[in-house]
């Protein structure tokens, strides 16, 4: 490396830094159900849920449930229950309302269902309830707030795109008509909540959306808010953590799958982008959040189904360049005091000859490590002074990646 390229990448990074953020994608045990595409996610208290869809072979209505707490995946009840054959669906809209999820709509061996279903987590039970008013529904988003439900979008029986939202009270088992989606009619929207008030968008209407609304219950009103700052988009993933929420995957406009995520802010009205989604590019892979963690499972690769699982810790303080090169890198702990693991997000895509260098902040090199061989390593401190420092990753000539890293 050349003191010219040297000083060229402390430019580089003092602008791209900007572009990166927090938020960490961990590898949990692969999902029990086998894999599948377009299914439901849900979280009831220490239990993430993940099922229905669709795999090589057929529609599923087989239910799995992972707990948090011993990291283990158990099947539960089918959608149904044991007379439930022929239930098996994909891209049902689903919410929770206290401690029972509900299931509506869907495609199947029926195409486009019109049934509502209530799972109670604690009995492990499955209830039919009165059927969505509009009739059947395919590719809707699902939602709650508060104590009420609400399904929107989607195309029905005739392949008609829909505007329309829908509010479910699971206490006198009715649907009632709200004001529509003031977006245009559009199927594989994405959906969150945060305090109180939904936010829906992108989606397809016939071509690839990335507009933006907000719904408020007690007014019955919605409002245009900031166009998702990504590639415009339908089949994404999106759940909410705190006041914030998150959206990212699903396949855009450049005709690609994606794995880029962005975190919403209502309070500033802003899309910022954060770290890349751990695993392969994807569409119609399955979001919700339990508490202060989010979760993505399965999905659609455009080659084959998945059967990953992740969970996302919004808290990490690490550090994932956003450089538009081949690989991207998560250093972490990042600052460090001692040393600091790098993991690439592909499995040593170059052979064995990878190389990292070191560089001060004045471009000086100060250490090289040649011929790394895994996709994970750490690198010691090894006496180098507090401060933040400069990195390369290499293979030959060309440059993979690059970053900052601190050392207290």
């Amino acid at each position: 490396m050349t003191l010219r390229s040297a000083y060229l990448l402390v430019l580089f990074l003092f602008s791209s830094q900007l572009l990166s953020a927090q938020g960490a994608w961990n590898l949990k045990p692969t999902y029990a159900g086998g894999a599948r595409s377009s299914c439901i996610g849900f979280g009831v208290g220490q239990g993430a849920y993940v099922g229905l869809g669709i795999d090589s072979n057929s529609y599923k209505r087989s239910m799995y449930v992972f707990n948090l707490a011993n990291s283990t995946w158990t099947q539960t009840q089918s959608l149904g229950g044991p007379t439930g054959t022929g239930l098996g669906r994909d891209v049902a809209a689903s919410f929770v309302v206290g401690t029972k999820a509900y299931v509506v709509g869907g495609q199947g061996s029926n195409p486009f269902f019109d049934d509502t279903w209530e799972y109670d987590a604690g009995f492990d039970v499955w209830t039919q309830k009165a059927n969505f008013t509009p009739g059947g529904r395919r590719s809707a988003v699902g939602f709650a707030i508060n104590t009420k439900g609400y399904v929107c979008t989607g195309q029905d029986m005739n392949y008609v795109l829909k505007n329309d939202c829908w509010e479910y009270d699971p206490a006198a088992n009715t649907w009632a008509m709200k004001a529509n989606f003031t977006g245009t009619p559009r199927r594989l929207a994405v959906a969150f909540v945060i305090n109180g008030r939904a936010y829906v968008g992108s989606g397809d209407d016939g071509v690839f959306k990335g507009d933006f609304y907000e719904y408020t219950p007690s007014s019955n009103t919605w409002a245009a808010k900031a166009n998702f700052s990504g590639t415009p988009r339908y089949g994404a993933t999106g759940f909410a953590i705190g006041n914030l929420g998150y959206m990212g995957c699903g396949y855009d406009n450049t005709l690609s799958n994606r794995k880029d995520f962005w975190q919403y802010d209502p309070g500033t009205n802003m899309w910022t982008q954060i770290n890349n989604f751990g695993g392969s590019a994807r569409a119609n892979a399955a979001g919700f959040s339990i508490g202060t963690k989010g979760y993505l499972a399965c999905g659609y690769d455009s080659n084959v189904m998945l059967s990953d699982f992740w969970e996302f810790d919004p808290s990490y303080v690490g550090i994932t360049e956003q450089d538009g090169n081949a690989v991207h890198v998560r250093a972490y702990p990042n600052p460090a005091t001692d040393r600091i693991t790098f993991s690439l997000d592909e499995k040593m895509p170059y052979g064995n000859s990878l190389r990292l260098v070191l560089l001060d902040m004045n471009g000086r090199i100060v250490r090289e490590i040649k011929n790394i061989s895994q996709d994970n390593f750490t690198v010691d401190r090894e006496g180098l002074a507090s401060g933040t420092y400069l990195y390369l990753l290499a293979s030959g000539e060309r440059e993979l990646a690059s970053g900052k890293m601190i050392w207290h």
